[in-house]
């Protein structure tokens, strides 16, 4: 029987950090959208916030499943300023959605 311990954790030399999930409200249909916060130059570190946005306010958004291929978290990204784990598959997607943001 196999044993799920939850996600993958980040390599314990990592800086990366646990991230706080604020608590969706229900009542308001809330979903969490990840912003990207503005760069000056391809060199800068991705740096995201997470809102809540209610649904009933029909947000527009783009949609990523982040849950394919290799599952190690040797990745970071700035988070609400926390540093947090991600998948080198993730990271990458997020740098071309980050790029298509910074065009339009």
């Amino acid at each position: 029987m196999a044993r799920d311990d939850g996600p993958p954790k980040p390599p314990a030399s990592s800086p990366v950090n646990s991230y706080a999930y604020q608590t969706l409200d229900p009542s308001r249909q809330e979903i969490r959208l990840l912003t990207f916060r503005p760069r000056h130059s391809d060199h800068v570190e991705t740096q995201c916030n997470l809102q809540h946005v209610s649904l009933d306010d029909y947000p527009v958004y783009d949609c990523l499943s982040y849950t394919w291929g290799e599952t190690k978290t040797d990745q970071q990204l700035s988070l609400d300023g926390t540093l947090v784990g991600l998948t080198e598959n993730l990271k990458a997607a997020l740098v071309q959605l980050q790029r298509r943001h910074d065009r339009n």
